[in-house]
């Protein structure tokens, strides 16, 4: 559930800085999952990077409110998965905001993910 809402806060981020489409991407890796959300907004400055992911940072973009806070959770969210967090300037302009999720590379079988579902 709470990876769905780091995703969830990355897609709305991007539409609210960012105009055009903006792409998701899941990709599997050797022992990690990768969710990437790229868009083509202005980017981020230097400074902006710096302090991205710290409590209480808002880009500055006229008629958005929040606390700037979204991207901090993110990032807790993502290190209480095990998992990473990290933003790249993309070429052409935007950003791409990906999770590196790590997952065990022997999965259960469909019957005892679905039992477990079942709470049996």
């Amino acid at each position: 559930m709470l990876l769905a809402q780091l995703i969830a806060n990355l897609l709305d981020n991007a539409l609210t800085y960012s105009e055009g489409p903006i792409e998701l991407s899941v990709n599997a890796q050797a022992h990690a999952l990768e969710v990437s959300v790229k868009d083509r907004g202005p980017g981020l400055s230097d400074a902006q990077q710096a302090s991205l992911f710290a409590p209480h940072v808002r880009g500055d973009h006229p008629g958005v409110r929040g606390a700037g806070l979204g991207l901090a959770v993110c990032k807790a969210i993502a290190e209480a998965h095990g998992a990473r967090l990290t933003h790249r300037h993309r070429s052409g302009g935007g950003s791409r905001f990906s999770l590196l999720l790590p997952v065990e590379s022997a999965q259960p079988d469909r019957e005892v993910r679905d039992a477990a579902r079942a709470g049996g």
